[in-house]
C-alpha cells in the first residue's frame, strides 16, 4: 500500500483510466457546410408598407456612393464642394499653417475620410467629411 508524504491515507484512484467520466463525454460532430436558405430575404422583404418620405430614405441610401480616396471623390461635384467648404472652415479657424519641414522630424501623415449623413433626406444633401 502507498501513503502520501504528508502520512495521509492515499486515494483511490481507478485502475482503467478510460473508465473514468472525463472520458465518458460524447464527441460533438461536425455540422455540414451551410448552404443558401431556400426562402430569401428578398422575397419577404418590401418598401410598399413604408411611408413616402422613409421609401425615399430608403433608396437614397442605396443611391449614395462614398469614395475611398481623394481621386474619386474629387470626381463627383458634391464630394468637391464638401472638401471645398472643409477646408474653407478650416482656413478660417486657423486650425493649422503652410510650413517648411524642420529637418530631422517626422511628419504626420492625413487623410480624407468621406462619409455620408444619413439625417439629412435625399442624395448627397449629407455629404460629409470626418
Amino acid at each position: 500500500m502507498l501513503t502520501a508524504p504528508s502520512g495521509l491515507p492515499p486515494t483511490a484512484a481507478p485502475r482503467n483510466p478510460s473508465a473514468t467520466p472525463a472520458n465518458d463525454l460524447s464527441v460533438a460532430l461536425r455540422k455540414g457546410k451551410r448552404t443558401c436558405t431556400a426562402h430569401p430575404l428578398g422575397h419577404s422583404l418590401s418598401f410598399q408598407h413604408l411611408s413616402p418620405n422613409y421609401r425615399a430614405f430608403s433608396v437614397s441610401l442605396s443611391s449614395v456612393s462614398i469614395p475611398n480616396t481623394y481621386h474619386e471623390a474629387l470626381r463627383h461635384p458634391a464630394w468637391k464642394m464638401a472638401m471645398d467648404d472643409e477646408m474653407s472652415a478650416l482656413i478660417s479657424r486657423g486650425t493649422w499653417e503652410l510650413v517648411e519641414v524642420p529637418p530631422n522630424t517626422n511628419v504626420v501623415a492625413c487623410r480624407w475620410v468621406f462619409t455620408s449623413n444619413s439625417v439629412q433626406m435625399g442624395p448627397l444633401k449629407g455629404t460629409k467629411l470626418v
